[in-house]
């Protein structure tokens, strides 16, 4: 299974990195909202602008626990520097690339 990264929808300043939804339809900030892809089709969900990860990496990456605004916990996944090298991506001219 598979988390789509929106690295497009991610702002530098955002404290949380941008994951999409299932069956393509929108985008989210916590894990508890998004999506999980069986598979990953190559140029769409691993584009320029977007990037799967499994459950491996996700075990890697620091995460942020917080409540939602009904008092619920939920988790994000942290946009941080020790994130990005994980990920291998980082900010160039304020846009989430990957190396």
């Amino acid at each position: 299974m598979y988390l789509i990264l929106s690295l497009k929808h991610t702002k530098k300043e955002d404290e949380s990195i941008t994951l999409w939804r299932s069956n393509n339809q929108g985008y989210c900030s916590y894990l508890e909202g998004a999506g999980q892809y069986e598979n990953f089709i190559e140029d769409y969900h691993n584009s320029e602008g977007n990037l799967p990860i499994n459950q491996t990496i996700l075990n890697k990456l620091d995460k942020i626990q917080s409540l939602n605004d009904y008092g619920e916990p939920v988790t994000f996944i942290h946009n941080s520097k020790k994130n990005h090298s994980i990920l291998n991506i980082e900010f160039v001219k304020g846009k989430l690339c990957k190396k």
